[in-house]
């Protein structure tokens, strides 16, 4: 251990702290994608929810949505985002009439 180290316990409440404002701040960005529509390129099934693919938009930013891999896996479609949260996006597959 190194002289002056600081406390596990300081270091512990800073990290939750920093942890906690990106969260906040990852949160509020992605409230601007609520109800665009966004092109996404399906990667896999999500692995919690196997009646959803998981894909990422062209800004990189994971979007979940019902769909079979079998069908969408490689390919670009357009999804509605219906909900955001800090670090993901979920939608449903968008087709202009």
């Amino acid at each position: 251990m190194w002289d002056n180290q600081v406390s596990e316990e300081v270091k512990s409440d800073r990290l939750q702290r920093l942890n906690h404002l990106v969260a906040t701040q990852a949160a509020e960005k992605s409230q601007r994608y609520l109800g665009r529509i966004e092109e996404v390129l399906i990667e896999e099934q999500n692995p919690k929810d196997l009646t959803q693919v998981v894909g990422r938009t062209r800004g990189n930013h994971l979007a979940f949505f019902p769909g079979q891999i079998e069908e969408l896996k490689g390919k670009l479609v357009n999804v509605k985002i219906t909900e955001v949260r800090a670090f993901s996006l979920t939608g449903e597959i968008y087709i202009e009439l």
